[in-house]
């Protein structure tokens, strides 16, 4: 069964690149547009990790974060911030997220980092 990932970015070229590794490092991809899509995306979809970009339209990034992380179906549910800017990066320090990538998102980062994200803690 191939684990789900949800990425939130609003700009479609950002999001088909990350969706093709994704999906050829063998993960099953769900995409969301904005904030309130990925609200609505995971609670139909229960993805594993979500990768949310911090600038979206409407509700932004850190938001979304936010509101995840103060409910309990979705509080356990890893997160990483992706940002072209350093608002977003300074922002990840403060933020419940695992991780911080930056834009232009390395494919091989980004797929260290969420295998890191996505391991089970070792006790």
């Amino acid at each position: 069964m191939q684990t789900p990932i949800l990425i939130v970015d609003h700009k479609p070229a950002a999001h088909m690149l990350l969706q093709m590794v994704l999906e050829r490092a063998g993960y099953q991809v769900h995409v969301a547009r904005t904030a309130r899509e990925a609200l609505s995306v995971i609670q139909q979809k229960k993805p594993a990790l979500a990768l949310i970009e911090y600038r979206l339209q409407g509700m932004d990034g850190a938001e979304l974060c936010v509101r995840l992380n103060a409910h309990a179906s979705t509080r356990y549910l890893p997160l990483i911030l992706t940002s072209d800017n350093y608002d977003g990066q300074r922002a990840s320090r403060w933020l419940p997220v695992q991780a911080y990538l930056p834009k232009p998102v390395s494919p091989k980062d980004m797929l260290k980092v969420i295998k890191r994200v996505l391991e089970p803690v070792r006790a």
